[in-house]
C-alpha cells in the first residue's frame, strides 16, 4: 500500500524550500511596504497593516507553491 506522505529523506527537502521561499516573501514584502509606506508619507502603524496584509499573502501563496514544487520532485 502507497502511502499520501513524501518519504522520510524528502520532507527535509520541501521545509527547506518552502522556508526560503516564505522568508523571501516576506523580506520583498517587507521592502516594498517601506518604499510604499515612505513614497506616500504614510504612518508606521498604515505601513504595518500593508506589510500584514500582502506579506502573509505572499508568504502564504510562495509557501504552497514551493511546496507543491518540492513534492513534484519525489
Amino acid at each position: 500500500m502507497r502511502t499520501f506522505r513524501s518519504s522520510s529523506s524528502q520532507r527535509p527537502l520541501a521545509v527547506r524550500s518552502t522556508l526560503l521561499a516564505v522568508g523571501v516573501a516576506l523580506a520583498a514584502s517587507a521592502l516594498a511596504s517601506t518604499l510604499f509606506t515612505v513614497a506616500l508619507h504614510d504612518t508606521v502603524g498604515s505601513g504595518l497593516v500593508t506589510f500584514a496584509i500582502f506579506g502573509g499573502l505572499a508568504a502564504l501563496s510562495a509557501g504552497v507553491r514551493a511546496w507543491e514544487l518540492a513534492s513534484l520532485r519525489g
